[in-house]
């Protein structure tokens, strides 16, 4: 795919995103691309999808938590921290873990240990939702998955993959704007 066709996907899915959580009963949105037919997908052919759910899943809620007492005890996100400034940092043992990195994100390998062949790409940026990212974001994204994803093809041999994107609950799965204000 030339950068352009995958920039278009992912402002697809942004938009698509944009519209779905104007519904009351969509609460949470999941983002995925499924490659290749170990991808564990429904479909053969490799595909990009947005899941709409009417509840916050259980595991996003535990990341949320997460997310909130990191902040909490260090004063700034995780993803801020842990893969962003720090492996762009000074710090030798962490800036190893750094892959690639743009003017709006970095991919690095994460510090612990994890199923093999894991890649985060972290915002620069603190945006919650996917789907709030800016034009310039999702170009940038989209070259960026472009390289990460044509250097696993050459050097993987066309392996499976999933990638997913992290995204916030949708305004409608908050109490009041206290608890979202919160997770943003």
């Amino acid at each position: 795919a030339e950068d352009c066709q995958v920039v278009n996907s992912l402002r697809a899915m942004a938009a698509r995103g944009r519209s779905l959580r104007k519904c009351e009963r969509v609460l949470q949105l999941m983002y995925f691309k499924q490659y290749g037919t170990e991808a564990s997908g429904s479909l053969i052919h490799p595909h990009m999808q947005i899941c709409s759910l009417p509840i916050v899943s259980r595991s996003l809620e535990r990341r949320l938590q997460d997310h909130k007492d990191f902040f909490d005890l260090h004063g700034c996100t995780g993803v801020q921290k842990l893969y962003v400034d720090d492996v762009t940092g000074g710090n030798s043992i962490s800036v190893a873990r750094l892959v690639h990195q743009t003017e709006h994100f970095v991919a690095s390998v994460p510090f612990a240990q994890v199923p093999r062949g894991r890649i985060i790409v972290a915002p620069k940026r603190h945006c919650p939702r996917f789907e709030d990212s800016t034009e310039d974001e999702l170009k940038d994204l989209g070259r960026l998955l472009r390289l990460l994803l044509a250097s696993l093809y050459r050097s993987k041999d066309d392996p499976s993959y999933n990638l997913f994107w992290e995204s916030a609950p949708t305004a409608h799965a908050f109490a009041d704007d206290e608890e979202r204000e919160e997770v943003e």
